[in-house]
């Protein structure tokens, strides 16, 4: 039988074949064997300059200070990085100081209310008024010719009782009020050009500083605009304001006739007596407007700042645009909300049921927590303005009510210069980069190439308990195939 002869003997070379290949050394056997010879044919590859010498050094001392040595730049390394990384986190800011004279302005609005809250005629005209009248206007004129104004017949009665009032509404501080002929003209001048203000006054309730309540207007007013966009002049624009303080309405005769007033953003609803001047009645006056800015940045950045303009629009154009007036907007809530009385400690307009005098609803924990509550705005501008007295009326007029009748406020932004402090990141994610790599060369001596030999190395060591194991696993399958393959060509010898 040939065929089966030379069939047999080919089959038995092949098991010898494969026999011959599982007997051979596996060189996993001495890559897996100990974990020390394992780490120490990685620490020889690896790009890193102290693991080869590491690996290859025959004494033990050696070994033993160079690996200190790498453990000890190790953990500075660590510690450096976590304490880089530790303030990064933080999101710290720097602030960086800019100051320019801008060719272009963004108009602003302004905000008038007489000192005199209480019109003399109207407290006279009500029954149980203190008032005494004079029956001779001619006597009554001489004794009193700032209640004269010019040819027209005088109101003769004059006040004899005490204007402190226990209770306030608001509905009887809109009767007794200056009404909006405080301002008797106002003009837009752009180039030698004059447009008379086109936007109809605002009236404002604000509460003194005494807290008793009184009327402003405000003029080119964006209140409840949420859409409206700004209005852009060059820098030699200019107001004209004329302002009509009717001193022959003041309660006290001896009372210093004011107006106060005040320049801001014309998204805003304000009190003058917060933040305001003081006109003189029968007085001109130059004003110079400047700015301050400041640009913050959101969290997770230390500012922290809330976007008040876009939560201003979301609410149609009415709420606070700064943390102040956002403290005020908050406990002017929260008293509503309590059912409360609104005391003279709430500096935000409003017209809520005001408390009689000397009460007091606001407390410490409210302010406290309306504090904590309201943060810095992202964009916050600040109107400075410098005025100056440049002339009076006294060389035009005759008559002591016209010296203090009136007044001229002109406002200049010829000098306006914006002054910005704008907040930026201290660390971008690029220098975090450099910090981290210039800790990495010092301490380690590494590169961005040897940095990711180092995972590698790392990824290796820790890949030895799986990698042993498969070794172990592999190693048994050959001995039961070995085993089977003796059965094999004893087998075939035995038919051969």
């Amino acid at each position: 039988m040939p065929t089966t002869t030379v069939t047999v003997t080919l089959k038995v070379k092949g098991e010898m074949e494969n026999k011959r290949n599982l007997t051979k050394p596996d060189p996993s056997e001495l890559k897996y064997k100990s974990f020390k010879v394992y780490a120490r044919n990685i620490f020889k590859s690896s790009l890193i300059t102290s693991f080869p010498e590491i690996a290859s050094s025959k004494s033990l001392t050696k070994t033993l200070v160079k690996i200190t040595v790498f453990a000890l730049c190790l953990i500075g390394f660590i510690y450096q990085t976590w304490d880089f990384l530790a303030l990064y986190l933080s999101y710290p800011t720097v602030v960086n100081v800019l100051v320019n004279n801008p060719f272009e302005i963004v108009q602003p609005a302004i905000t008038l209310c007489n000192r005199n809250r209480q019109r003399r005629r109207v407290i006279c005209e009500k029954k149980e008024s203190k008032c005494s009248f004079e029956e001779n206007a001619k006597e009554f004129c001489e004794k009193y010719p700032r209640y004269c104004p010019g040819r027209k017949s005088p109101f003769t009665g004059v006040y004899n009782g005490t204007l402190i009032q226990d209770k306030f509404s608001w509905a009887e501080a809109l009767k007794e009020a200056h009404n909006d002929t405080i301002v008797e003209m106002c003009f837009k001048v752009v180039e030698g050009k004059r447009v008379p203000c086109e936007r109809t006054l605002r009236r404002v309730p604000v509460v003194t500083s005494s807290g008793e309540p009184n009327m402003c207007y405000t003029i080119e007013s964006q209140w409840e605009e949420p859409d409206a966009k700004p209005e852009i002049y060059p820098n030699t624009f200019n107001f004209d304001v004329y302002l009509f303080t009717q001193p022959e309405e003041y309660m006290i005769y001896t009372e210093p006739i004011l107006i106060q007033g005040a320049v801001h953003d014309r998204r805003r609803l304000i009190s003058p007596y917060a933040k305001g001047y003081s006109f003189q009645g029968g007085v001109e006056y130059e004003a110079y407007v400047s700015m301050t800015e400041k640009q913050m940045l959101p969290a997770p950045y230390d500012t922290n700042c809330t976007d008040y303009v876009k939560l201003w629009k979301e609410n149609g154009g009415t709420g606070p645009l700064n943390e102040l007036m956002c403290i005020e907007y908050c406990k002017l809530n929260t008293l509503i909300a309590e059912g409360k009385c609104i005391d003279k400690n709430v500096a935000y307009p409003h017209m809520e049921p005001l408390c009689e005098r000397d009460v007091v609803t606001v407390t410490s924990d409210m302010i406290k927590s309306c504090t904590d509550s309201c943060a810095s705005p992202c964009v916050d501008q600040q109107y400075e303005i410098k005025y100056e007295e440049v002339n009076n009326y006294a060389h035009v007029c005759n008559d002591e009510w016209c010296r203090f009748a009136r007044i001229k406020l002109s406002i200049y932004f010829k000098r306006f210069r914006v002054t910005r402090f704008i907040y930026q990141p201290k660390f971008e994610s690029v220098e975090m980069f450099s910090y981290i790599g210039g800790y990495m060369g010092m301490w380690l001596g590494l590169s961005l190439v040897s940095f990711f030999d180092l995972f590698e190395t790392i990824t290796y060591l820790l890949y030895y308990p799986a990698g042993r194991s498969f070794w172990k696993s592999r190693k048994q399958k050959k001995k039961a195939m070995l085993a089977g393959f003796n059965k094999g060509v004893f087998y075939s010898s035995r038919i051969y």
